[in-house]
């Protein structure tokens, strides 16, 4: 009995190291082959590609608004943060769809649309705290429809985008929680100091 133990023990052994030596990572730390990797997009790689491009989107325009109608300091610069992070993380997702042949939707979603025309309609403090909150709670939203992707999707080349991009936005919602821009803290009045 124990040595039948053993050599189970021993093959499971040999096939974890085996599986370990078939990854390698690159020197930010992404793993070179996603779990699972397989070439062709599932309808989870295209879901998943399309809600990617109208987060970005929908953060872009919502920056817009908040240069605009924003009077915090940290507002206006987690707004640039927002700014310049999504417009390169939708250019991403769109070279992605057009390598995959993947269509995207011009038009945010219904909910995307209300929320963004709500916060058009907001000023100052009223503004700054309605958009703080949009950005916490779609940040979060946003976590777990990358990390679903990374979990469940097929492509290698949709979930290496993911995996990428997962990190700012956990990022983008810590800041947003802690009222810190990417640069940092902003004023006292911001912390309620």
């Amino acid at each position: 009995m124990n040595t039948k133990l053993m050599i189970l023990a021993a093959l499971t052994g040999l096939s974890a190291f085996g599986a370990a030596q078939q990854v390698g990572f690159y020197s930010d730390g992404r793993p070179e082959r996603i779990f699972r990797p397989a070439s062709g997009l599932d309808r989870i790689d295209v879901k998943f590609l399309r809600k990617a491009a109208c987060c970005s989107r929908f953060e872009i325009e919502a920056a817009k608004i908040a240069e605009q109608n924003g009077s915090s300091d940290f507002v206006k610069e987690y707004a640039k943060d927002m700014m310049t992070d999504h417009t390169a993380a939708l250019t991403e997702a769109v070279q992605t769809a057009q390598d995959k042949q993947v269509t995207l939707d011009s038009n945010l979603p219904t909910d995307m649309q209300a929320e963004l025309n709500h916060l058009s309609n907001l000023h100052g403090s009223q503004f700054d705290d309605a958009y703080r909150n949009s950005q916490i709670t779609g940040h979060k939203q946003a976590t777990d429809v990358f990390k679903k992707e990374i979990e469940n999707g097929r492509d290698d080349l949709v979930k290496a985008y993911a995996v990428k991009m997962l990190p700012d936005i956990e990022l983008h919602c810590k800041l947003a929680i802690a009222k810190q821009s990417e640069t940092g803290a902003t004023t006292k009045a911001d912390h309620g100091i």
